[in-house]
């Protein structure tokens, strides 16, 4: 596997690589040998105007799709500004088809959704990159509604049949202190 065109470490490479594990791993473990297709959607942080176009999205649909054992969803989200919850999170149940069968890749905003979608709901598991939990004073990440209430952990960790985070003591955005929670 290859790191898309314009990035210098191997981190995406890294999360593909670990998505299409647990493909395989779901896909090998389907009850009485059914052998379905993993739905993987992509949510994408808050901005991201042509997400097939935008950071790592593109390229990591192209890597996650598998004829056989995966489906992965990528779409322009509505409100691509402000990624308001009431927004996002009926669009991600509606048009990326999330449900209790799906892998949720959320990234930066979209992991916030992720996490908040998974507080109601059931997935198959959660793949959050560059995750956090409060708007850090930001009045966009403030709109967006995703840190006007607690964070419901026990909820999350028992919709979701897994989670897995990336995270990165370099990333350009996101302080260290602020993805640990610090």
């Amino acid at each position: 596997m290859v790191d898309p065109p314009g990035v210098a470490t191997s981190s995406h490479s890294t999360l593909a690589s670990v998505v299409h594990r647990l493909c395989e791993l779901e896909h090998a473990s389907s009850p009485n040998n059914v052998k379905m297709k993993v739905r993987i959607a992509i949510v994408p942080g808050n901005g991201s105007g042509n997400v097939e176009r935008s950071n790592w999205y593109g390229w990591m649909k192209q890597q996650l799709n598998h004829p056989a054992r995966s489906e992965c969803v990528l779409r322009n989200m509505p409100d691509p500004i402000f990624a308001r919850s009431s927004i996002w999170l009926p669009f991600m149940e509606n048009e990326l088809g999330c449900d209790s069968e799906s892998i949720i890749v959320g990234h930066s905003s979209g992991a916030a959704a992720a996490m908040r979608y998974a507080e109601t709901r059931r997935v198959r598991g959660l793949v959050l990159v560059s995750a956090y939990t409060t708007d850090g004073g930001d009045e966009t990440e403030k709109k967006s509604g995703y840190f006007d209430k607690p964070w419901e952990w026990d909820a999350i960790k028992r919709n979701a049949g897994f989670i897995i985070q990336f995270a990165s003591k370099d990333d350009p955005y996101l302080p260290w202190q602020v993805l640990l929670g610090c």
